[in-house]
């Protein structure tokens, strides 16, 4: 029992912990504006709502010769901003404000390389929309959904356990007690009836002999 009781202890520890690392964390991006200072901060996985649908890009996100996705545009003010979307969450987009979960990470091979296709596309310079295009990426398909899932998934099942554990200690305490005040009870109205018994013996031995 002790071991289990460590083990689980030991998976509560370790999943607090690392529910505390910013790399486990969801931050809440309210405005896009703030994607760099988030970045900085280590904040790189965010949860941010978007209003409208971002104009498709035109590329495939492409990931152990699989794609997981597409690559879009979304014009923020002063500066374009690229998302690299799962087919689903694209298709949910565009009917109200939707939220979505993404990892902030930094790719200027391919925002170089969305930027120089936009250039000759539109017939621009090679330079026109030099640092116009974030290479800050906010990536859905590298959002780490499944492994924080894990972490709080272990914490959750190591308190439940935790408490399960300790119910049946506290539920085998009282067992083991009452059992014990019983046979106690018992012993001690074996031992009066003996006692009796053996008073009964003694009273009709000296009836007898008078």
């Amino acid at each position: 029992m002790l071991p289990a009781f460590i083990i689980l202890v030991s998976l509560f520890f370790i999943s607090s912990q690392l529910e505390l690392l910013d790399d486990n964390k969801v931050y809440r991006l309210n405005d896009l504006s703030d994607i760099s200072l988030y970045f900085k901060l280590g904040r790189n996985n965010v949860e941010l709502s978007l209003d409208k649908k971002p104009d498709n890009a035109g590329f495939d996100v492409i990931q152990n010769d699989k794609k997981n996705g597409q690559y879009y545009i979304l014009n923020n003010k002063d500066h374009l901003i690229i998302l690299a979307l799962t087919d689903k969450t694209a298709a949910s987009l565009g009917s109200g404000s939707t939220d979505i979960r993404v990892r902030l990470v930094r790719e200027e091979a391919i925002s170089n390389y969305i930027e120089t296709e936009y250039n000759e596309m539109l017939k621009l310079g090679p330079q026109t929309l030099n640092e116009y295009i974030d290479s800050i990426i906010l990536s859905e398909v590298e959002f780490p959904a499944f492994r924080i899932f894990l972490i709080r998934l272990a914490k959750i099942v190591s308190i439940v356990l935790l408490g399960l554990l300790v119910a049946y200690l506290c539920i085998s305490s009282i067992i083991t007690a009452n059992h014990y005040e019983n046979k106690k009870k018992e012993e001690s109205e074996e031992a009066e009836e003996y006692i009796e018994s053996k008073e009964s013996v003694n009273k009709d031995s000296v009836k007898k002999s008078r």
